[in-house]
């Protein structure tokens, strides 16, 4: 079953429909993400309004580009791209680990971002001479990498939280429910390829920008 083996053994996840147009299959899967996805929004609402965890309004008062285009887009970059070896996901890889690192230092002057980027693309190009892409991953390492690929997803979107000590507990959920939303994005990934998870996650942003907006 795809969804025990992309928290068991990640190579195991039937990756045949990339290759195959399947509606069926991939209606399906998506349905069953987006329903986990609302019942983790439902949970996170709930903690949201009913506890002392709130998110500063410095933060989510962003344009519907960076939200919704931009973010999801770089993330799955970040995050996903590189789980099938190729140059052009290592280079994906590397322009969505710029961005978030000049996301979160948006307070430095503008001569540190170029450092940033000359360093980055620099490793890109001394790395891209070190790695074997014929080769998969095998299933330890690739284990080992999507559960760090999710945890530091769930780590760097609950930076912007502000709780106070007496709801610190309220904070690993949602810390639990972004990792968990990072494993069905992965699924996703590996067994459809890195543009339906680029789409699904398209998707959750704008209903959260939505209900956002609505809620304002």
């Amino acid at each position: 079953m795809d969804l025990q083996s992309i928290f068991i053994n990640p190579t195991l996840v039937n990756d045949k429909f990339q290759n195959r147009y399947n509606l069926g299959t991939i209606t399906i899967y998506l349905f069953f993400v987006f329903v986990l996805f609302l019942l983790f929004g439902i949970i996170s609402t709930i903690i949201h309004n009913n506890l002392n965890v709130s998110v500063p309004y410095s933060n989510l008062e962003i344009s519907f580009v960076k939200a919704v285009l931009l973010a999801p887009l770089m993330e799955e970059f970040c995050f996903r791209a590189f789980f099938k070896k190729s140059k052009i996901n290592l280079l994906l890889f590397f322009i969505g680990l710029a961005y978030l690192i000049c996301g979160y230092i948006y307070y430095c002057n503008w001569v540190f971002y170029y450092l940033i980027l000359i360093v980055l693309f620099g490793s890109y190009f001394f790395i891209i001479k070190k790695i074997d892409f014929s080769e998969p991953y095998n299933g330890k390492k690739l284990t080992i990498w999507v559960y760090l690929s999710c945890l530091i997803f769930g780590f760097s979107h609950i930076i912007n939280y502000k709780v106070e000590f007496n709801s610190i507990l309220f904070l690993f959920i949602i810390l639990f429910l972004k990792v968990c939303g990072a494993f069905f994005l992965m699924l996703l990934r590996l067994k459809f390829g890195l543009m339906y998870s680029i789409l699904f996650h398209f998707f959750i942003n704008f209903l959260g920008f939505v209900l956002y907006m609505l809620d304002k």
